[in-house]
């Protein structure tokens, strides 16, 4: 369950894909995947984080690994929460090809080594990849 070939798929140079790569490894060393309380109306609600679902898919997907490893259910989470993840993190790509704000969302962690275009060859990649 993987895009074969996907390096050199989606990365026209190998210093594209460590640019890529250097991205994700400074997001989680500069900390932002950890979670912190968003504060509305004077209320303070659930931690979230900025590392979502759909990063991990675009890490995976967009290096050639088996995307099937980034949606094991986890404790009693059953397997259409997995399929259900990985659902809503493919529509994502395909949200963020249009949506200045959902490219923001993806850009925020990856910069500009993630493009509009890969977003859109991903997406199509994906389709033919069933977690089913």
């Amino acid at each position: 369950m993987k895009i074969n070939n996907a390096i050199a798929t989606f990365f026209e140079t190998k210093e594209q894909y460590t640019a890529f790569i250097a991205a994700w490894k400074t997001f989680i060393a500069e900390g932002g995947h950890k979670k912190y309380p968003v504060t509305s109306c004077g209320q303070e609600y659930d931690k979230i984080s900025d590392l979502k679902c759909v990063h991990h898919l675009l890490y995976a997907a967009l290096r050639g690994k088996d995307i099937s490893k980034n949606f094991t259910p986890n404790s009693k989470e059953n397997y259409y929460g997995e399929f259900e993840a990985y659902s809503d993190a493919r529509s994502y790509i395909a949200h963020a090809v249009r949506s200045d704000h959902a490219f923001a969302v993806i850009q925020k962690v990856f910069g500009n080594t993630v493009t509009r275009d890969m977003l859109e060859r991903v997406h199509v990649e994906l389709k033919s990849i069933n977690l089913k």
